[in-house]
């Protein structure tokens, strides 16, 4: 018969938040700031570089735009409002736009292309799709950004469990990634869309196979058993 083992590993969650069970800080907070990696690409006319690089450069920030809102209102108002929303917004990057940088740019044949990372203001965003009519006031959600520290771990069938129940499982998860591993601990960053409170309270009730979240006060603490 196998000996069940027990051993305590400490979950680290930067969260922004004081609740009863975790506390830390917001990494980034999407209701403040998207960061969107998009392209743009232009025909080169007449030879003439720098102004095909300039349209490309505008239309990879419009990109950036279009999925922003795509992120706060459906498609299916967007396709019905588009004109609004292309006159208001899309035209008007400089207002919603505050950096960007380029990843990576060439010219192909007779086309220039372009990689950017743009800073989207999303509360800006916001406040004008409220304007226009299109979002109410309380129906925008924020969307965070964090990381899931666990240590003392040494099995990757524990990591695997978190990510795939995060993934598959858990409602409002949008985005999960390894950030980074390493001898007893791994990283998972988070992009999730909805109530902190009922992610949390998900998290320490799930029954994984052989393990579980087991918090004590502002120390959050994971016990394995039966491994």
């Amino acid at each position: 018969m196998r000996r069940a083992l027990s051993r305590t590993v400490v979950v680290l969650l930067f969260l922004g938040l004081l609740t009863a069970f975790f506390s830390g800080f917001i990494e980034q907070a999407f209701g403040r700031v998207l960061t969107m990696t998009t392209a743009g690409s232009t025909i080169i006319l007449e030879g003439n570089l720098a102004r095909a690089r300039n349209m490309a450069i505008v239309n990879g920030k419009r990109n950036a735009l279009e999925a922003a809102v795509m992120e706060l209102i459906p498609e299916s108002a967007v396709f019905e409002n588009y004109e609004v929303i292309n006159q208001n917004i899309y035209q008007r990057s400089e207002r919603f736009i505050d950096t960007y940088r380029i990843l990576s740019e060439r010219s192909r044949e007779n086309v220039y292309e372009v990689t950017l990372e743009s800073r989207v203001v999303v509360e800006k965003l916001r406040e004008t799709l409220v304007t226009l009519g299109l979002l109410e006031e309380d129906q925008w959600i924020e969307q965070s950004r964090f990381r899931l520290k666990i240590s003392g771990v040494s099995c990757s069938p524990c990591l695997r469990a978190v990510k795939e129940y995060l993934e598959n499982e858990m409602e409002g998860v949008k985005e999960v990634s390894l950030y980074a591993i390493s001898p007893g601990r791994f990283t998972l960053d988070i992009v999730f869309k909805g109530d902190m409170g009922t992610f949390q309270f998900a998290l320490v009730s799930k029954d994984f196979e052989n393990f579980r979240l087991d918090p004590e006060g502002m120390d959050e603490m994971m016990r394995i058993f039966g491994l």
